[in-house]
């Protein structure tokens, strides 16, 4: 049994010079991880900025947030909108003005996801920005904001979605009914009962099925 000593030596040493971590403990628990995570932001390759983004949506968010606010402003759009999806999710504060700047982005996608990521945090001060997009050129833009507004609910939030029942769109006006129908507000009565003459068959039955919903005596 002699020869094994030697393996057994080995082994002891090397086990030395392993990061130890306490049982149930996060892979971002021992020390330095974390760090070369987030150098992991600095590869030239998308793919691989991505991936630390995601590894960084699972550590600590307090740890990782400064990390993650910075991916915000990576150049590849697939990177800032994961950073900002885990940001949001864990309601971080300090995403609200990237986001809201992001409702101006060029790209169709990224104000797209910038609205829905709003509603999501479901803040107050969301509705006024939310409620500007409503002059976005790009129908989807504004039906996101209409399923966002409704998300949040509030009375400000609400009157933006009234408004958007005679957008000129029909799926714009669709997405303002279903919401009103979910939220059951009774100002909402008044306006639904005038799209029972929309030019859109969809929309007047929607509205049937809203007012029904809502059921106001009026």
């Amino acid at each position: 049994m002699r020869h094994l000593q030697p393996r057994r030596a080995l082994a002891i040493a090397i086990l030395l010079f392993i990061p130890w971590a306490p049982p149930g403990a996060s892979a971002f628990d021992w020390a330095g991880r974390l760090r070369v995570t987030a150098a992991g932001l600095k590869d030239p390759k998308p793919a691989v900025r991505l991936q630390a983004v995601r590894e960084l949506g699972e550590a600590n968010i307090s740890d990782a947030q400064p990390h993650l606010l910075r991916a915000t402003a990576d150049e590849d759009e697939g990177v800032r909108l994961a950073a900002a999806a885990i940001l949001a999710q864990n309601r971080v504060a300090a995403i609200v003005p990237v986001l809201v700047e992001w409702l101006s982005d060029f790209e169709l996608k990224v104000r797209v996801e910038a609205v829905r990521l709003l509603g999501q945090m479901g803040i107050s001060d969301a509705v006024g920005p939310l409620i500007r997009t409503f002059g976005d050129m790009e129908h989807q833009v504004r039906m996101a904001a209409v399923e966002a507004l409704g998300r949040i609910g509030s009375r400000k939030a609400i009157t933006g979605i009234i408004g958007r029942l005679d957008d000129p769109n029909v799926k714009v006006r669709r997405a303002a009914i279903g919401v009103l129908a979910e939220l059951t507000d009774a100002r909402s009565v008044i306006p639904l009962l005038g799209k029972l003459n929309d030019p859109a068959t969809e929309i007047r039955q929607a509205a049937v099925k809203a007012l029904a919903r809502i059921a106001d005596p009026r």
